[in-house]
């Protein structure tokens, strides 16, 4: 029998004090890790080794484990096999280096759920799964594969949570757009684009670094917006001064900074706004911002101050569906909150008394997620719904709420069908 590795002896250090037997757990990670069971896992044995693997009860240290070799597998094209997309995986991941033991190929077993579009693989080592997080965004046709954690993924001490910051594929473009000043929002798309169209639009202005066209949970369509941050930030502004404006189709396409400013708070274009529109003009807000009198660029006959002509309006606002008494707010909360009793009673009692301004409200659903099941699978999670007695209501409701900030998201407020509301078919 081989020696246990160091994810081995991470787990039985963990296991101390918990109640764990320890001869056990050392049996269920030497079956893991012993270079004679890697060679008769289900890539060997196929389909019937592979249920029976998976059929077999598990401690609740072997579960943690298994968690921790797991990763869910988002945006399945239709049709797509196990066997493929564990060749997928496979294959760049050792073309890229990343070998499991005795240089074998990582992944070990794939289920996919064709209904949902998505898919857990499970990989031979917890070390495998964490180099198997670099491959977010692997493309499958014209599908950019979203690599996430298991909800239930408990970090296992001694083996890495994240792959080493310094670590990138490359031609390999993200899924996950993190919150930085140069992360762009890309509004008011055709549903109608697909995701390698909308992508071909921005990579135009460089390459992309990390990419997430939103849709919702097993659709196939957009919500018609993105998210996406470049490789060079140096093209950050370049491309949101081509594409903000840009006209396609019948839409005029909105693109900003999705973040508010680091330094500030304050979100950049918000600034603009408010200086152009500020009583007393653009001089009068700028000097009331540096707290000293700003001299005007010139002047009437009379000595006042000649004022700049009013700003263009915005952009028409992209349709916001037929409406309705039912009011829908996405990018407003986190599954985070929605997982904490605490949080999700104060989001509510925040909605009702922030709709509430606007008319009255009979009702709110806010959809939390199930415990043993991927967020992205669960439709109508990390969405808000309100009913109101009267659609004008719902429609100022969505004039105040649209694009307006919510704790450095922008808030995208549509109306929603009321048959579907009442019929508990939330999505």
């Amino acid at each position: 029998m081989t020696a246990p590795n160091p994810t081995t002896l991470a787990l039985l250090s963990a296991a101390t004090g918990s109640g764990a037997n320890p001869l056990e757990l050392l049996q269920t990670a030497m079956a893991v890790t012993s270079p004679l069971t890697a060679a008769a896992t289900p890539v060997a044995l196929g389909a019937a080794a592979s249920t029976a693997l998976l059929a077999t009860p598990l401690t609740p240290n072997a579960q943690i484990l298994r968690q921790a070799r797991r990763l869910y597998v988002g945006n399945i094209p239709a049709g797509l096999s196990e066997l493929t997309l564990m060749d997928i995986f496979n294959q760049a991941m050792v073309k890229s280096g990343k070998l499991s033991i005795n240089g074998m190929p990582p992944v070990a077993t794939a289920q996919i759920n064709h209904d949902k579009m998505f898919a857990f693989i499970e990989f031979h080592t917890p070390e495998d799964a964490t180099h198997g997080m670099l491959f977010d965004g692997i493309m499958c046709g014209n599908n950019a594969l979203k690599v996430r954690r298991p909800k239930d993924y408990q970090p296992i001490p001694g083996v890495p949570t994240e792959p080493e910051r310094t670590e990138f594929v490359t031609g390999i473009v993200s899924t996950n757009v993190p919150d930085t000043e140069h992360k762009i929002f890309l509004g008011s798309l055709p549903q109608n684009l697909t995701e390698a169209q909308v992508r071909e639009l921005v990579s135009a202005f460089g390459e992309l670094k990390a990419f997430n066209l939103v849709k919702d949970a097993g659709a196939l369509i957009s919500k018609g917006y993105s998210f996406f941050e470049y490789l060079d930030v140096a093209n950050t502004d370049r491309a949101i001064e081509g594409l903000n404006g840009l006209q396609i189709s019948d839409r005029q396409l909105v693109c900003q900074r999705a973040n508010t400013n680091p330094k500030t708070g304050q979100n950049t274009l918000g600034v603009v706004q408010n200086l152009l529109s500020a009583p007393g003009g653009i001089m009068a807000a700028l000097g009331a911002a540096l707290g000293q009198p700003v001299p005007a660029l010139s002047t009437d006959g009379a000595g006042g101050s000649i004022q700049p002509p009013p700003p263009a309006g915005p952009p028409p606002p992209p349709p916001k569906g037929v409406p309705s008494r039912i009011l829908r707010l996405d990018n407003m909360v986190t599954l985070s909150e929605l997982e904490n009793d605490e949080e999700y009673d104060d989001i509510m009692e925040d909605v009702r008394d922030e709709c509430g301004t606007y008319g009255n409200v009979l009702s709110i659903k806010i959809p939390r997620p199930l415990p043993d099941s991927p967020a992205d699978s669960q439709p109508g999670v990390g969405q808000i719904f309100v009913e109101f007695d009267e659609p004008a209501g719902a429609s100022k409701s969505l004039e105040a709420l649209d694009g307006r900030q919510f704790a450095g998201r922008f808030v995208d407020a549509t109306f929603y069908d009321e048959n579907l509301y009442r019929s508990g078919a939330l999505q």
